[in-house]
């Protein structure tokens, strides 16, 4: 995916991230426009490389990598995307699961990206 394709398929619904990796585990689109992307576009990828590389990303991938080096069990938060003159507010919530298998145990993320407020553009 280059820059310009990954802002229009940012993808909104429920996504669970391999918290070490980033690597997307699972994705369940949420309807939004022509914004959504099919699960078989998102799994397997980083999250943080190659679903939502946009430069504007950056500061979306660090809350949530600073989430996921956190100990909080929840966080929500409202982010704005800015592309050309248009904008694009998003509402994520972030939510993490521990599992354990023998002596295995893996932590994952929940990642649920949905649109927020409309805004007009400047």
């Amino acid at each position: 995916m280059d820059s310009e394709s990954s802002l229009n398929m940012l993808p909104f619904g429920l996504i669970e991230l391999d918290a070490t990796t980033g690597t997307v585990l699972y994705y369940k689109p949420e309807q939004a426009e022509n914004f959504d992307a099919p699960p078989s576009e998102i799994v397997g990828r980083n999250f943080f490389t190659e679903v939502a590389p946009v430069a504007q990303a950056r500061d979306f991938q660090d809350l949530i990598r600073n989430f996921g080096r956190s100990h909080a069990p929840a966080m929500s938060f409202n982010f704005t995307f800015l592309h050309g003159h248009r904008t694009l507010p998003v509402r994520v919530l972030l939510a993490r699961i521990h599992e354990q298998s023998g002596l295995d145990r893996t932590e994952s993320l929940f990642v649920h990206i949905r649109l927020g407020q409309r805004q007009m553009a400047a």
